[in-house]
């Protein structure tokens, strides 16, 4: 029998309940993944830190994709819950909460006051502890001797939530205390205090002239704190402390006192503070800067008074100048489901099975077969981008269930493989990134083909050459130029984007657009979702297109030919929900017989179906007083005398009104 961890042989429920400690503020951030407790050879545990989505975190840290993959408290803990890892862990990331370490009793004892001060915890071995504090301490550092490891913006903790004895209802507090440990551990020196603030910098004695102290008090109040951007609320730091480094200055006091202003904005005094002492070099920003924002500020709200003035005088479009705009006709290549322009395809990474989704869109548009109960306006010219390595679908527990290839060969007999003739389905593996060329080769090809799919996004993208920082233009900016190629050469453009980590119940635009700078490039969006990840029969599709109408579909996914079929409108989620879906799809196949309570039950929870049969006839019986199912001509079923269930024909002419 393997040796246990010491936090392994804590009870389940135990540790779940510690966890239940974390601060909101800190368990809400998506900076956390989880780990799992590993023996060496010299069977020493290691705590190895693996992702909510079951891969392991190697190489990867400070990456976009690394950030992307990172989720709240909830989500990791979740994968404890099925057993999938031992605990959860914080991963740190630049501006972000911070934390430190402390190894051993000694080292606990010794910092008894720091621990007392801020939300604190027991670590996993039992005897050391952790502090965790809002703010970034800006260090990542292991003082030799001193029993104590900082983690700012690197590295990850695991984290138990286990009450520390005599911390017990301790809120988490400013990172500003933990500076006397730093300085003494780190630094060696200290630093100045600050107290208070006041934004009229007239009333405090300062070595500047009158007219300075005027035009500075002039300008902060011109120039507001909430509306201000991050960026301009941090030039306007600079901009004092070019005039004043000194913490205890009138200038410091300012810029604090102006900052209060916004609550969303201002944190605590000791954050601002620590901002502060940051400003080593000001890159240029001097007090002009802040003179120069004020004046475009006076500038904007004077250009908008002459509007307002004038736009009285200015005549408007009337309804009869909108009925005479052209605005053209789009291609709809595959009936409410892809029209022209650029759509995204969007679901969680693995699970979602989407290269297996445009493989088989790719197979059967390319031919004239229906695809998803969905008629192609002719057979189609299909271009596919295959550019991710490997190429496998996973079950709900991270399980492989074929790889590309396989599909491709049960696939085989419905495409014209490498063709460039009308109906045919052409492949490639490589494509130059956005910035390198990848923009003539997608146009070039939108010229011959009706539908082109991209797998992925993530795979086109080079993250190097874009220095664009805010996130929303960054995926504007790269999404842009395929809907601008599709509409120029009237094509359809599936792109495969990997969905942003967390709960699949979420709203679907939600969950497909990890910003808004991708919902306002992309003409449409199709998201696969499987609301409850604990059942692998069930997927909800939604679709959105200017072009098309909206829907919510329940598709499933046959494990055997790799193959997807829609089933008809979503239902809804919820075991109601699920259990009407099994009914209604059952029923429309004519030549299938009713079920019985306990093949429903079957369906809906697997192995658990015989405890679950009780509820599910509940349910069933609540269904048929909603005239929603009948017993199947009240006919009994000679062996086990058990209830035969099909849907009513409301149900199914419902059903078929909103398919």
């Amino acid at each position: 029998m393997s040796r246990k961890h010491r936090y392994q042989s804590i009870p389940l429920e135990q540790r779940l309940e510690w966890l239940g400690n974390v601060p909101r503020q800190v368990a809400m951030v998506k900076q956390w993944l989880c780990f799992k407790l590993e023996p060496n050879e010299d069977g020493k545990f290691l705590k190895v830190p693996y992702y909510a989505d079951g891969s392991k975190r190697y190489g990867k840290q400070g990456t976009e994709d690394d950030m992307e993959r990172l989720v709240q408290l909830e989500d990791a803990i979740s994968r404890v819950k099925r057993g999938k890892a031992d605990g959860v862990g914080f991963a740190f990331i630049s501006g972000g909460p911070s934390a430190v370490d402390f190894d051993g009793p000694e080292s606990v004892a010794t910092n008894a006051k720091i621990l007392s001060r801020t939300w604190s915890e027991v670590s996993v071995g039992g005897l050391g502890a952790h502090a965790f504090v809002m703010g970034d301490i800006q260090t990542n550092n292991k003082p030799k001797g001193s029993g104590v490891e900082f983690f700012s913006s690197k590295g990850f903790v695991a984290v138990t939530g286990e009450p520390l004895a005599g911390c017990e209802g301790v809120k988490i507090h400013g990172k500003r205390i933990l500076k006397p440990l730093i300085e003494r551990t780190i630094n060696g020196h200290a630093h100045a205090g600050v107290t208070g603030g006041t934004d009229d910098i007239r009333n405090i004695p300062t070595p500047y002239s009158q007219i300075e102290r005027e035009k500075i008090a002039k300008s902060l109040k011109t120039f507001r704190c909430s509306k201000a951007s991050y960026s301009e609320w941090l030039t306007v730091g600079q901009a004092l402390h070019s005039a004043d480094p000194d913490v205890n200055g009138p200038t410091f006091r300012a810029w604090l006192a102006w900052s209060q202003r916004d609550e969303t904005r201002f944190v605590d005094e000791e954050d601002l503070t620590h901002r502060w002492e940051g400003f080593k070099g000001t890159r240029g920003i001097t007090l002009a800067t802040l003179y120069g924002y004020a004046r475009d500020v006076r500038a904007r709200r004077t250009a908008s008074q002459k509007n307002d003035d004038a736009r009285d005088d200015t005549k408007g479009i009337s309804l009869k100048d909108l009925e005479g705009i052209d605005y053209g006709t789009a291609r709809i290549f595959i009936e409410g489901l892809i029209a022209e322009g650029l759509t995204l395809l969007t679901g969680q990474k693995k699970l979602a099975r989407k290269t297996f989704w445009i493989l088989q869109c790719a197979a059967q548009a390319s031919v004239g077969d229906p695809f998803m109960g969905r008629n192609p306006s002719q057979p189609l010219r299909v271009l596919c981008y295959m550019l991710e390595e490997g190429g496998t679908v996973f079950d709900a527990d991270g399980k492989e269930v074929a790889p590309l290839d396989v599909v491709l060969e049960r696939l085989k007999s419905m495409m014209l493989l490498g063709t460039a003739t009308r109906g045919g389905v052409r492949f490639k593996t490589t494509l130059p990134s956005m910035e390198e060329g990848g923009i003539e080769q997608i146009e070039e090809d939108a010229a011959r083909n009706d539908i082109i799919f991209i797998d992925s996004r993530q795979m086109i993208l080079n993250e190097d050459a874009d220095r664009e920082r805010n996130v929303w233009r960054k995926d504007y900016k790269h999404l842009l130029p395929l809907r601008e190629i599709a509409r120029k050469h009237h094509c359809a453009i599936v792109v495969v984007n990997h969905a942003s980590k967390g709960s699949d119940d979420r709203d679907a635009i939600d969950a497909g657009a990890s910003t808004g700078g991708i919902d306002a490039a992309v003409d449409g969006m199709i998201v696969i979702q499987r609301p409850n990840k604990d059942e692998n029969f069930r997927i909800k599709m939604t679709l959105h297109h200017r072009r098309l109408v909206s829907k919510e579909l329940e598709i499933r996914w046959d494990e055997k030919t790799c193959l997807f079929q829609c089933i008809g409108p979503w239902l809804g989620s919820g075991r109601v929900a699920d259990i009407m879906s099994v009914v209604v799809e059952r029923t429309r196949k004519k030549s299938s017989e009713p079920l019985t309570t306990l093949q429903i039950a079957r369906y809906v929870f697997g192995p658990n179906a015989d405890k679950q049969r009780a509820n599910v006839s509940r349910i069933l019986t609540g269904l048929r007083r909603d005239g929603m199912v009948v017993t199947a001509s009240n006919e009994l079923d000679g062996n086990s005398k058990a209830r035969l269930w099909r849907a009513s024909d409301e149900a199914i002419t419902r059903h078929a009104d909103e398919y």
